[in-house]
């Protein structure tokens, strides 16, 4: 099983907060040079945070239901 969750882990959580801190330094320089449109990003900012949560809500049910809670 390591075979095969330490190359995930090696490349996917040990590299998100290095793609995180880039999105963050990106969206820092854009609004500064002024080349965010607001109404997109907030729409955008939006979807992906109740795409996040359907998810959490659907993991919660699959549970639920295996599970017999």
């Amino acid at each position: 099983m390591g075979l095969f969750y330490y190359p995930y882990w090696m490349f996917f959580e040990l590299g998100a907060p290095i793609v995180e801190f880039v999105g963050l330094l990106s969206l820092i320089v854009f609004t500064i040079l002024g080349l965010i449109n607001w109404n997109i990003a907030i729409l955008f900012f939006v979807c992906v945070y109740l795409l996040g949560c359907i998810f959490s809500t659907i993991s919660i049910f699959i549970y639920v239901k295996n599970f017999k809670h």
